[in-house]
């Protein structure tokens, strides 16, 4: 049953695969479904990677480019030069999801939380199933101090995604702290 499960996921990314994705493929659709129904961690993992192979592709190789050598900074701290990427792909190609997202993440690592929350909020905006985008709001609502906002951004984005496990785990952190104030 698992391979078969697997097999699908492989089979219906690469038969329809285009040459443009993103946050608008209409493969998206099957593969949130099967993410959130399987049973089987190893199709979870393969639904999973390949939303975000879809989500990675931009719409030329200039931006495919610019989210490359945009990541690639943030990867090694260099963030003078992701933000002019990010800022870059953002000008070219406002519509990405993707892109918002990665600045949104970096703008949080810089804990610029006012900015990284508008550009997350951005890419939620564009695509509504973005768990990490979620999740990325949860963080930075905890690290100001709004541990129920942050809940609830958690549970939508174990709602999309419910293999998030370090997510799963901060949710119950989280209600016990709650549960815990409330006594």
């Amino acid at each position: 049953m698992l391979k078969k499960v697997v097999f699908g996921c492989i089979m219906s990314f690469a038969v329809f695969t285009a040459p443009q994705a993103d946050q608008y493929d209409s493969r998206l659709a099957d593969l949130f479904e099967q993410l959130k129904l399987t049973t089987e961690p190893v199709a979870a993992r393969t639904a999973e990677k390949l939303i975000w192979d879809i989500w990675y592709q931009a719409a030329t190789p200039l931006a495919d480019n610019l989210l490359m050598d945009g990541t690639q900074a943030m990867v090694t701290h260099d963030y003078a030069t992701a933000i002019k990427k990010f800022d870059e792909l953002i000008k070219i190609n406002p519509d990405f999801a993707e892109a918002w997202h990665k600045r949104g993440t970096l703008m949080m690592f810089m804990q610029q939380y006012s900015q990284a929350k508008s550009d997350l909020e951005k890419a939620l905006t564009l695509e509504p199933r973005h768990f990490s985008a979620l999740t990325r709001l949860g963080y930075i609502y905890i690290f100001e101090g709004n541990e129920q906002l942050a809940l609830d951004f958690f549970r939508r984005a174990l709602a999309i995604n419910p293999y998030l496990t370090s997510v799963r785990q901060t949710i119950a952190d989280l209600e016990m702290k709650l549960e815990d104030r409330q006594l």
